[in-house]
């Protein structure tokens, strides 16, 4: 279940001028996605890290992102990877640059490509605004994205997000909107995709059961007929559970089924994962993207690779 963790992220963000130095949030991946129709196979191993780290009013960010996929026996890698200094003149507020890349690699050849980003955000109460502007390949000069995030918490159990992006290589404007309610032993969310003068969407939902502190159950339903199917419908059902070996340390995995008239019979995905977290995200717009990403790519066993600089994982 992906959350917002809007309370505990507008705190961070407010104490980020007083803070002195140290690691404010960290998280550290290792997965596995199998998707099986039949005798044909995809497989994937990915590797995610992530660190934040404030110095009196700068905030400084690394990460990288690694993911090697089996495809009929060839393997393709794909990377992204960025750093970025930010600063807070004032409460609430923080304006940022930072590096990034990407590459492809495979059996025959491997290309790399630079970029650069300029973002910003307001946090005030449980409230929050952010914006970000990314050229991911520098000799592109028509090639970038800007993307707007607004997050706000109505009650302690209710919060809803919205995240608007528009890529400079189409006309299109991708929409993203996203709910979520927690209850402590019980928790939901529901989103929604879509692209404007283009038909069909994306809807899902996700719902989880507290089995204990330590272990969680919980389920997914999509319905897809804008980016997976070919324009035909296609539908995810899964199972999910989440089990925390000691603070900080979880284990996850998901089973479930791809069905419809934009699947091919008896398609089946997998998902494992391995994660290690500490503190919470600073940066709105890297913490939604990446829960919509989540929640966008649910369902295809963990092969989509992101790039880094949308929230579709495959730009």
């Amino acid at each position: 279940m992906i959350k917002t963790s809007l309370t505990a992220a507008a705190l961070s963000i407010l104490a980020v001028p007083a803070l002195a130095q140290e690691v404010t949030f960290g998280k550290g991946e290792l997965g596995y996605g199998n998707i099986t129709n039949g005798d044909e196979e995809i497989s994937a191993l990915s590797f995610s890290g992530e660190i934040e780290y404030s110095y009196s009013q700068f905030l400084f960010g690394v990460h990288v992102d690694s993911t090697t996929s089996d495809f009929a026996g060839d393997d393709v890698t794909i990377r992204s990877y960025g750093a970025s200094a930010a600063y807070a003149p004032i409460t609430g507020v923080l304006v940022g640059a930072g590096l990034t890349g990407f590459s492809f690699s495979d059996d025959f050849d491997s290309e790399s490509y630079d970029g650069y980003e300029l973002f910003g955000q307001y946090t005030k109460g449980q409230y929050s605004l952010a914006a970000s502007y990314a050229v991911p390949v520098s000799d592109e000069d028509d090639f970038d994205i800007t993307t707007f995030f607004a997050e706000a918490a109505f009650t302690p159990e209710a919060s809803a997000g919205i995240i608007v992006e528009q890529n400079s290589n189409f006309d299109e404007t991708i929409f993203y909107v996203s709910g979520d309610y927690d209850a402590g032993q019980f928790s939901g969310e529901v989103y929604y995709l879509g692209i404007s003068d283009v038909d069909g969407s994306m809807i899902g939902a996700n719902g989880a059961y507290e089995v204990s502190p330590v272990m969680s159950i919980g389920g997914t339903l999509q319905s897809d007929d804008l980016l997976f199917g070919g324009g035909d419908s296609i539908t995810y059902i899964g199972l999910d559970g989440s089990y925390m070996i000691t603070d900080g340390v979880t284990i996850d995995a998901y089973i479930g089924q791809i069905s419809g008239d934009g699947a091919p019979e008896d398609v089946t995905s997998f998902g494992l994962s391995l994660t290690y977290m500490i503190g919470e995200q600073t940066r709105v717009d890297r913490r939604m993207a990446a829960a919509a990403r989540d929640n966008v790519e649910r369902g295809f066993g963990g092969v989509l690779p992101s790039l880094g600089f949308s929230i579709l994982p495959i730009d």
